[in-house]
């Protein structure tokens, strides 16, 4: 079952009743949940260009039509996240996510800090692309491995939050004295001792280090370790050489391991169930553009003004979207049984004529090199072994 499948009885009717009017069709053709769904991905390609070209190109003091057009094709997008909110999923929340991040970056839009949120508003825009890769069949399943690895590196992280808040507190402590800059600190115990699981081995682990401060009174540079009047390190170089040493050797052996078991095992549990699982998240992603409206934002905001035009000026009760049918009727399964018997016959019915045909021109060609090696026999004779053959062949 496809996007092409999911299509509604009117819509077939549409296209091949000879009594419907040629508008009856197209709207039945745009308003196909494989319409709507490539329409959107057109629209969103469009949407994340505009948004670039603005970020790197055109991102001005005063707002130009641009970004002014973004600031509508935004307000579309709200709309209609507003109508799925009941209903909203994983990729609903995302989109709600990056639309709070980019109403943050548009109150100072004109202001360096406003064009660094509506970076990040971009990045999670980009990551909505995720959702429209969930039709392939290739790619779908592994949607879902990437999804359910992010809750496996979210629980893995309280695990190593343990081993780099411990060894960057106690380097700190032991290398530093009296480090008053937060700033400083937290690259002390949070952000060099999670690089150190990278290879970036701090330099000043055994008490040199050439660009810092003596007293932390550069605001650019780190407080340099204790040291005593020689310039010699007053703590025990040993001790934090065999403290990096059981840090790497727990955090890079074990913990990183754990983790790519943790990821083969989540790998291999989605990979068992691929069909499944494509089929499910393609019926979900065919369910939700079936209850869409045809047009792509910003356009979109046409039919949201036709609803509410409807709804709250003229009253009218609303109606019920047609859902997809999850059983048919009884006549109509008979008649897709049927359907299925006769698509079945037939292509077994070729599949045997191409086997017929490819053992009749093995026989020929064995009759062929036949004669070619032994002239002596005469054709006669090689014809009437070549229909001997084909004789056993159909008994």
């Amino acid at each position: 079952a496809g996007l092409y499948l999911s299509q509604d009885a009117g819509l077939a009717q549409a296209a091949m009743g000879k009594d419907e009017s040629c508008l009856t069709r197209t709207r039945a053709f745009f308003t196909a949940p494989v319409v709507i769904f490539h329409l959107n991905i057109l629209s969103y390609f469009s949407f994340l260009w505009l948004f670039a070209y603005v970020l790197m190109i055109d991102f001005q003091a005063t707002p130009s039509w641009r970004e002014y057009f973004i600031y509508f094709w935004l307000f579309s997008l709200v709309c209609e996240e507003t109508r799925q909110v009941l209903g909203g999923d994983f990729w609903n929340k995302l989109d709600v996510c990056a639309i709070l991040i980019f109403i943050a970056g548009w109150i100072p839009s004109t202001l360096y800090p406003g064009r660094i949120i509506l970076s990040l508003a971009f990045i999670i825009f980009c990551l909505r692309l995720m959702h429209i890769f969930t039709v392939s069949k290739t790619l779908g399943p592994k949607i879902i491995i990437v999804k359910r690895m992010m809750k496996d590196v979210f629980f893995f992280l309280f695990l190593l939050a343990v081993w780099v808040v411990s060894f960057g507190v106690a380097k700190q402590a032991i290398l530093i004295h009296n480090e008053e800059r937060v700033d400083w600190i937290f690259r002390g115990v949070v952000y060099h001792s999670y690089l150190t699981i990278f290879g970036q081995i701090p330099s000043y682990i055994d008490g040199t280090e050439p660009r810092c401060s003596p007293n932390g009174t550069d605001p650019y540079k780190p407080k340099c370790p204790e040291s005593n009047k020689d310039k010699r390190p007053v703590f025990p170089e040993w001790l934090t050489v065999i403290l990096l040493c059981l840090y790497l050797l727990f955090t890079n052996i074990l913990l990183l391991n754990l983790l790519i078991a943790m990821f083969n095992y989540t790998f291999q549990q989605v990979q068992e169930h691929t069909d499944q699982i494509w089929k499910f998240q393609r019926h979900d992603l065919i369910e939700e553009y079936h209850g869409r409206p045809a047009a792509p934002p910003p356009f979109i905001l046409f039919n949201h003004l036709q609803l509410f035009v409807k709804r709250v000026l003229l009253r009218q009760p609303a109606k019920r979207h047609k859902q997809l049918k999850e059983k048919l009727e009884k006549n109509e399964e008979a008649a897709l049984l049927s359907w299925e018997t006769y698509l079945k016959e037939n292509y077994l019915q070729h599949q045997q004529c191409q086997e017929k045909q490819n053992m009749e021109q093995k026989i020929r060609d064995v009759a062929q090199r036949y004669r070619l090696f032994s002239p002596r026999v005469p054709l006669e004779k090689t014809c009437e072994c070549q229909c001997s053959l084909m004789s056993r062949r159909e008994l």
